[in-house]
């Protein structure tokens, strides 16, 4: 399952800002795919799940959230959730409180074990 919306900008680069400051994110961490072909997207399984999404639902231009995970740069450690149950504990209250949103406001069917360690 996917989210998505429809952008109000009627120029991608607009959209792209839009995203990128949604995101909270570099330029390079926004993707985009044109069905004609351009592509930039992080990896190739990627680009071909959401070519084909497009595609069916004949969608022209998409672009995404193309964020590399970061967490082995931030803790030192591999991500598992005992790890990022930990480093959310490390965290200080305010940082804490905005990752824990960020989570909760994740839309419902979007499941991970994280997601299920953090509610319970």
């Amino acid at each position: 399952m996917v989210a998505y919306c429809f952008s109000r900008r009627s120029n991608i680069l607009e959209a792209i800002e839009d995203l990128r400051a949604r995101e909270s994110a570099s330029a390079q961490g926004i993707g985009s795919l044109r069905i004609a072909g351009e592509a930039s997207c992080r990896d190739r399984e990627s680009r071909e799940a959401i070519l084909d999404w497009a595609t069916e639902r004949q969608i022209d231009e998409v672009l995404s959230t193309d964020l590399r995970s970061n967490f082995v740069e931030k803790t030192g450690r591999r991500f598992s959730v005992p790890t990022a149950v930990a480093y959310l504990d490390s965290l200080g209250p305010e940082e804490r409180a905005k990752a824990l949103e960020y989570l909760r406001r994740a839309p419902s069917f979007v499941r991970t074990p994280l997601r299920e360690a953090v509610q319970t």
